[in-house]
């Protein structure tokens, strides 16, 4: 008998409003759920104002790609884990994604690679990344192109981001950025240049600020160049000002005034930031983030240091979250319970790590992903 799936989600506006609204929301569940051949799905996503747009909106997508694969990513050969393992890796948009995840142990054969389906191939990158066959990443554009899902490019970036050569993560950049004003590019390319650390980003990510009209979206530029190049949010994540011109289609001899952004002067400025790190190099080949040589240690100082301080939970934490998982392998699974930072255990996996000295095996301005020392 074929069975149809309804996605359930709670209406109360991504906003928590207590439990009279769960209960609700579960009485409406057990009655849909009633009816003949109805599976129910509850999904449990988050809540402002706990957790701010878009977090709550994209746990909504994941929970809905979440059933699409679901239905589809039945493992070959017995392995009934692939669909739980690739939810558990790829589908945690908002907290980034789980790299330190067991993997199946025949996800990283050649057939799994070579799969059609998008999540299958995307797990199979992965297990090989992991084992130190970095250039298993270079599958994903051509990925990219058939497949314009969201949450396939959100992993494919940050894999490739992560994971990918400078050359290459620029090279794939470049391949996608003839569409410079496409909403979905300046989110996603924007974080594949972030994750690659490079210098060499710069122009690319001007590029993608210059043709973004979303706010949101610009403002998420903004926020890359800042990793880049900024210690601590500063000049460069306030972003753009706006400056008051004439508006030419006002008829004379009457004037009227436009609030417009002043997106030559940003640009001249982030150059100014980038000569000045730049400036402060061994090589320009090194890679960058915090304006400075990309350090593992000083980067778990810092974010021990935001979440210490009670610095709410945000882009830049979760970024330097994942790419400290990314970059050691350490799990960190334990950050997280049901979307909230869980602080006392962040800080415990950070201490453990600093304790233990391994930031040392791991040289300054090299990015590495699972200790393996990624190389031109």
């Amino acid at each position: 008998m074929e069975r149809t799936v309804n996605l359930l989600l709670r209406d109360e506006a991504f906003v928590d409003r207590g439990l009279d609204d769960r209960r609700r929301n579960r009485v409406d569940a057990d009655a849909m759920a009633g009816q003949p051949a109805c599976v129910i799905v509850s999904a449990d996503y988050r809540l402002a104002p706990e957790t701010p747009f878009p977090g709550p909106v994209e746990d909504c997508y994941a929970a809905l790609e979440w059933l699409r694969c679901g239905a589809r990513c039945r493992a070959p050969d017995g392995l009934s884990t692939v669909k739980q393992y690739l939810d558990r890796a790829f589908l945690q948009l908002g907290r980034g994604f789980q790299f330190s995840a067991e993997p199946p142990p025949a996800l990283a054969s050649a057939e799994h690679l070579a799969s059609r389906d998008s999540w299958t191939m995307l797990g199979s990158v992965l297990a090989r990344v992991r084992q130190g066959d970095l250039r298993a990443v270079e599958v994903l554009p051509d990925l990219m192109a058939r497949d314009d899902a969201a949450l396939v490019w959100n992993a494919c970036v940050q894999l490739i981001g992560f994971a990918g050569r400078t050359s290459f993560v620029l090279d794939t950049a470049e391949r996608f950025l003839s569409r410079p004003d496409d909403l979905g590019i300046q989110w996603s390319i924007g974080d594949l240049l972030r994750n690659g650390c490079s210098l060499r980003a710069v122009e690319p990510l001007l590029r993608l600020h210059a043709a973004a009209t979303d706010r949101d979206a610009r403002r998420h530029v903004e926020r890359c160049l800042s990793t880049l190049l900024e210690e601590q949010p500063g000049v460069i994540d306030d972003g753009a000002k706006e400056q008051e011109v004439s508006d030419p289609a006002y008829p004379e001899p009457f004037t009227q005034t436009l609030m417009v952004l002043d997106r030559a002067g940003y640009a001249a400025q982030v150059r100014e930031a980038a000569a000045e790190v730049a400036s402060r190099l061994a090589s320009r080949d090194q890679a960058v983030t915090a304006g400075l040589p990309i350090d593992l240690e000083a980067l778990v100082r810092r974010l021990h240091e935001r979440i210490r301080s009670g610095e709410p939970s945000g882009s830049r934490m979760e970024w330097e979250r994942m790419c400290f998982e990314a970059s050691t392998g350490v799990d960190c699974t334990a950050f997280y319970e049901q979307g909230r930072l869980q602080r006392l255990a962040a800080l415990a996996i950070l201490e453990d790590f600093m304790d233990a000295g391994h930031a040392a095996a791991l040289e300054p301005g090299v990015r590495y992903f699972f200790g393996h020392r990624v190389d031109e």
